[in-house]
């Protein structure tokens, strides 16, 4: 069992799991490691590759980005974390 997380993320990953079920969840968000600006109210993900940077911004990067806003954070980018 993964551990939650907490604060703003954990927030988000909590609505992704609502909306998409544990096991995409697991497959996709679980890998990315947020990057939140509080001051400027902004948030980024580090993805752990290209691939799944790429798979998250097409299939799923609205979503993230409407769930940000209702938390009242601009959705930057998805980074690549690995070179």
């Amino acid at each position: 069992m993964p551990t939650l997380q907490q604060g703003i993320w954990g927030d988000i990953s909590r609505k992704l799991r609502e909306i998409y079920g544990i096991h995409i969840y697991n497959n996709w968000f679980s890998k990315l490691v947020p990057i939140i600006d509080e001051q400027a109210k902004t948030i980024e993900l580090q993805a752990p590759n290209s691939f799944v940077k790429q798979w998250i911004e097409t299939n799923y990067g609205d979503i993230i980005q409407e769930i940000g806003e209702t938390l009242g954070l601009k959705f930057v980018e998805i980074i690549n974390g690995s070179p």
